[in-house]
C-alpha cells in the first residue's frame, strides 16, 4: 500500500488540497495533521479533492468531519470535490454529502 500523497494550492482566500492514495486508519493521523497545518493559514475556504482517492474508512470521514467542524466553527467552508463513486458511496451512506457540499459523480454537471 502506498502512502497517501498531497498537494496543497493557494487561490486568494480559498485553497485547495489534492489527495492521493487510500485514506484509512492507518494514515487518518497523516491527514489529520495536513489538515490541522493547512487551517492555520485561516483559509475561507477550502476545497479537497479526492479525484485520486479510491477508498475512505470511517477513520477518514472523521478527520474530514473533525476539519469541517473547526472551518465551521471559524465561519469559514470546507468542500469535497471529485470523489469517485465508491468514495461518494461511502459519504451518501453516512449522509455527509450535503454538509460537504458534494456532488454524485454519476451526476453531469
Amino acid at each position: 500500500m502506498a502512502d497517501l500523497t498531497h498537494q496543497f494550492e493557494v487561490d486568494g482566500s480559498s485553497a485547495q488540497l489534492t489527495l492521493s492514495g487510500e485514506i484509512d486508519m492507518r494514515v487518518a493521523p497523516q491527514l489529520r495533521a495536513i489538515l490541522h497545518e493547512i487551517l492555520q493559514k485561516s483559509p475561507d475556504e477550502l476545497i479537497v479533492d479526492l479525484a485520486d482517492v479510491p477508498f475512505i474508512d470511517s477513520s477518514g470521514i472523521a478527520t474530514l468531519v473533525e476539519a469541517l467542524r473547526l472551518q465551521m466553527n471559524a465561519n469559514r467552508k470546507l468542500r469535497i470535490q471529485n470523489a469517485v463513486e465508491q468514495v461518494f458511496y461511502t459519504f451518501k451512506i453516512t449522509q455527509l454529502t450535503q454538509a460537504f457540499g458534494m456532488q454524485d459523480p454519476g451526476e453531469s454537471s
